[in-house]
């Protein structure tokens, strides 16, 4: 998922209507990010994404308590109403 997000295969997409990845292609990167992931700058970067993806998940959380919150207040407005 993080790949895609980095649009790391954008440059090895082939294909006009449906974008295809080749093997070779997939695999080549794969072992270029292998050989990187001891660089230390790699896992700050990997943890820095991991930290984001996680607030946001929570952000997203909090987005659908909020409508729910915003739905039980319009239902007891109109249940007063009536």
């Amino acid at each position: 998922m993080m790949l895609q997000i980095g649009g790391f295969y954008a440059y090895y997409l082939k294909g006009s209507v449906i974008p295809f990845i080749s093997i070779n292609d997939c695999k080549k990167t794969l072992i270029k990010g292998f050989e990187s992931s001891e660089n230390s700058e790699f896992n700050k970067h990997i943890k820095a994404v991991t930290l984001i993806s996680k607030n946001e998940k929570e952000l997203q959380n909090v987005i659908e308590k909020m409508a729910l919150l915003k739905k039980s207040y319009i239902k007891n407005i109109f249940k007063k109403a009536n």
